[in-house]
């Protein structure tokens, strides 16, 4: 990847502009600019849910002078995405809930989330969603704004991953961690047990901290890694050579 600054011609027209590389072209589009006079706030969401609950999401529209936003259009999109774990990776990205809906005297609005999942899924395994959802609120002059937040679901409390080439050199040795995340994304500091090939060999170590691997008298061929960290195992195997 690369990025770049740089600044448009003065005394051009509004309109869609183009930046083109020998591989790619890219459009964007040049308006006036115009001071947005409201913003869009959502409250966090604490409570706790799970597949098929309908958690309530807060928002309001403020503007920046402090006052709220009143009887706005509030045009709202719930998408799903099937995520690797807490993060989206666009696997797929269904519209499950659209609506309209006013602010009300205190420029609040309320959206309500049906937490479902796809009919297909395989609920013994693990899987991870995120439902993300959109408010796009236009005021009585027409001025339009929009926010968003994101709600996590799993039937998993955390993720547990390590990152293992699939071919190790034999006498070698590897910097990695094991990477211990709430489906929010966040870090949990915690002990994790793991072991490879033999469970007498087990150790004990902190997530989300350097660990150096030996594989000093590895003989060639395939080798398993065995974790454990609360109720979350994971097994990962990889090749000496």
């Amino acid at each position: 990847s690369a990025s770049t600054d740089f600044v448009l011609p003065l005394n051009r027209l509004t309109g869609q502009y183009s930046v083109s590389t020998h591989r790619a072209t890219t459009y964007f589009s040049v308006e006036e600019y115009k001071q947005p006079t409201f913003q869009i706030l959502f409250d966090d969401v604490n409570d706790k849910y799970s597949v098929d609950d309908s958690v309530t999401v807060k928002g309001k529209a403020i503007a920046y002078t402090g006052l709220p936003i009143q009887d706005a259009k509030v045009a709202v999109k719930v998408t799903r995405s099937q995520s690797l774990w807490w993060k989206s990776y666009g696997i797929s990205n269904d519209v499950i809930k659209r609506d309209t809906i006013k602010t009300d005297n205190d420029g609040a609005f309320t959206i309500t989330v049906p937490m479902k999942i796809p009919e297909n899924v395989n609920t013994s395994a693990p899987y991870y969603f995120s439902f993300n959802i959109e408010a796009q609120v236009t005021d009585e002059r027409g001025e339009s704004h929009e926010g968003s937040i994101r709600l996590p679901l799993s039937n998993r409390e955390a993720v547990l991953t390590i990152d293992l080439p699939e071919k190790i050199e034999v006498d070698s040795s590897l910097v990695t961690s094991f990477s211990y995340l709430n489906t929010a994304g966040k870090k949990i500091e915690q002990f994790v047990t793991h072991y490879i090939d033999d469970p007498q060999n087990t150790v004990k170590v902190k997530t989300n901290q350097d660990l150096e691997l030996q594989f000093k008298g590895y003989t060639s061929g395939k080798h398993t890694l065995y974790a454990e960290c609360g109720d979350v195992k994971i097994k990962k195997e990889f090749i000496v050579f």
